[in-house]
C-alpha cells in the first residue's frame, strides 16, 4: 500500500426481518465516509474516517426524530485511529476532541428535548458508548469490514449484538472461504453462537411460534464477508457483508451491509 492513501466510499446497508418469509420490518440507509490513510513517522498507520452524511434511511422519519439522530452522531462523525503494523487499533486521537463535542451535544440535546426519563436514558446509553469507544467500533461490523480489508488474516473473531434477541451478543468465527493468487478478492465465512441463547427460546416459544407455522425454535448465525482489492493501490475497492440470524426458518433476520469506492 501507498504511504498516504485517500478514497470516498458509499455505505449501504439494507434490513429485513421476515416471518412466514413475509417481510415484517425492512430498512434501507446510505452514507458516504471519506477514508485517508497515511503511514506513521516511525511505525504503524493512521486512518482518518469522516462520516460527510449521515444514515439516510428510506422509512419515513419524523424531521424532530432525523435531527436527534444527526445530533447523537455529531461526535463521532470524525474519527482519527492509529494502528500498528498489524492493522489492530491501539488508540483513538481525537477521544478527547469527540468527548468535549458530545459535552455540548449533550446540552443541545435537552434543550430541545427536556429532561424526561426517556431522553436521560437515551444520554446514558450514549455516554456508555463513547466511554468506551474503541471495543463499540469493535463491534460494529462496517468498521469491522473496513479494519479486517487490511489485516487479511487467515481467521478471526468477532462479538457484535444480536438483532433477534435484544442485549444480547453473538461470538462469531470467521475463516478464508475462497481467495485469489494475490489476495484480490478475498472471502471469509463463519457461524455465530448466541449468548443467551435460553431467553430468546423462551421468548420465540411464547410470543412468536404461534405466528411462525409453529415452527420448532432452531437458532443459526452466519456471516459471509466479500471483498475486491484494488490493484495498483491496494485499497479496497468493495465489500459485502451477509448476514443471517434465525431463531427458526420461519422468523429470519436479513442483513447486506456494503462498502463501495465511489
Amino acid at each position: 500500500m501507498n504511504s498516504v492513501c485517500e478514497q470516498i466510499y458509499s455505505i449501504r446497508s439494507d434490513s429485513r426481518i421476515l416471518l412466514n418469509k413475509q417481510p415484517v420490518y425492512k430498512e434501507q440507509t446510505v452514507q458516504q465516509w471519506h477514508i485517508r490513510i497515511r503511514k506513521g513517522d516511525k511505525k504503524g498507520w493512521y486512518m482518518s474516517v469522516h462520516a460527510e452524511s449521515f444514515p439516510q434511511s428510506d422509512q419515513p422519519v419524523s424531521k424532530p426524530f432525523h435531527g436527534l439522530l444527526e445530533l447523537l452522531g455529531k461526535p463521532t462523525a470524525r474519527l482519527e485511529l492509529f494502528f500498528d503494523d498489524q492493522w489492530c487499533l491501539l488508540k483513538i486521537v481525537n477521544k478527547a476532541s469527540i468527548l468535549s463535542c458530545w459535552q455540548e451535544t449533550r446540552k443541545e440535546i435537552t434543550n430541545q428535548l427536556g429532561e424526561s426519563k426517556e431522553v436521560l436514558d437515551m444520554i446514558k446509553e450514549k455516554e456508555r458508548v463513547l466511554d468506551n469507544l474503541e471495543m463499540e467500533l469493535s463491534k460494529s461490523i462496517g468498521y469491522l469490514m473496513l479494519f479486517h480489508s487490511f489485516r487479511k488474516n487467515s481467521s478471526f473473531r468477532i462479538v457484535t449484538p444480536s438483532v433477534l434477541s435484544v442485549d444480547s451478543e453473538v461470538d462469531v468465527r470467521l475463516s478464508v472461504g475462497e481467495k485469489s493468487e494475490k489476495d484480490r478478492y478475498l472471502t471469509y465465512e463463519g457461524t455465530g453462537a448466541l449468548s443467551s441463547l435460553s431467553v430468546l427460546k423462551k421468548i420465540y416459544n411464547e410470543q412468536v411460534k404461534p405466528y411462525a407455522d409453529n415452527a420448532p425454535f432452531a437458532y443459526r448465525y452466519t456471516m459471509q464477508i466479500n471483498y475486491l482489492f484494488n490493484d495498483p493501490d491496494g485499497m479496497l475497492e468493495k465489500a459485502v457483508t451477509a448476514i443471517t440470524e434465525q431463531a427458526c426458518e420461519q422468523y429470519v433476520y436479513n442483513h447486506n451491509l456494503s462498502i463501495e469506492r465511489m
